[in-house]
């Protein structure tokens, strides 16, 4: 099907511990209802250098921008989402935290996931 000009791209980005290739199946059955979809690779090093890396992709549209985020993705599109391109945000199974908040700001009003209890982080500051 040919991508229909007047619909939004779709720019996916993925969770921890995963990459876009995750979202392969779900890319194909976008393109084949005509949408544009970019899955971001997010370098998952920090929260902002992965914001910046969404954020390079939303500034080349030209047109309007859905954001859909998985798991910490959820916490990556909320603080990249304030950009005049972007129509919507869409969390798939993911964390939802506001503006200015990280996901571990939201565990700490929530219940503690057994998965990030269980985070450790090294001496060069990584989990």
């Amino acid at each position: 099907m040919l991508r229909n000009p007047e619909a939004p791209t779709v720019v996916i980005v993925h969770g921890a511990w995963v990459d876009g290739t995750s979202w392969r199946e779900v890319i194909a059955l976008l393109h084949v209802k005509g949408l544009s979809v970019i899955a971001v690779r997010n370098p998952l090093s920090a929260l902002g250098d992965d914001v910046d890396a969404v954020a390079r992709v939303i500034k080349r549209q030209s047109g309007p921008v859905v954001l859909v985020g998985h798991g910490y993705g959820g916490t990556v599109i909320t603080q990249a989402g304030d950009h005049a391109n972007v129509a919507a945000l869409v969390y798939v199974a993911a964390c939802a935290p506001d503006i200015g908040e990280s996901t571990t700001d939201v565990e700490k009003n929530g219940l503690l996931s057994p998965v990030v209890s269980r985070f450790e982080v090294d001496a060069g500051g990584f989990l």
